[in-house]
């Protein structure tokens, strides 16, 4: 193995603002309260979920000649375990993620079916 943990690792994902400064505008303008919306949208760039990335292991090499398979057979077959250990790893943060998602769908989806039922002007 390459020394790497392979459980996946978590990092803050970043969004311009300024992507995202047209939106708050419309919507605080509308509003009448552009002042506070401004201070909003710089902050909300830093508000972004974080991203799990789940890494997937290196397979072992096993294209070697022969007599260097049989002289590191031990170190070689200690690489195949700890393969198969890391791939549990790698699905579990997998099916993890994919619970987190779900959940996370199923909350816009509450969050949309409630704004379909604000008024519209």
């Amino acid at each position: 193995m390459s020394g790497q943990e392979n459980k996946g690792f978590e990092t803050t994902v970043f969004m311009d603002s300024r992507a995202l400064r047209p939106r708050f505008s419309r919507i605080c303008s509308a509003l009448g309260i552009a002042g506070i919306c401004l201070s909003l949208a710089s902050r909300a760039a830093f508000a972004q979920p974080e991203v799990i990335l789940c890494l997937a292991p290196a397979v072992p090499i096993t294209a070697l000649p022969e007599a260097v398979l049989a002289e590191y057979r031990a170190e070689i077959s200690a690489e195949f375990e700890a393969y198969f250990s890391t791939v549990s790893d790698y699905i579990a943060c997998h099916d993890e993620e994919r619970a987190r998602v779900l959940a996370e769908a199923n909350a816009a989806t509450a969050s949309y079916a409630s704004f379909l039922q604000t008024p519209s002007n």
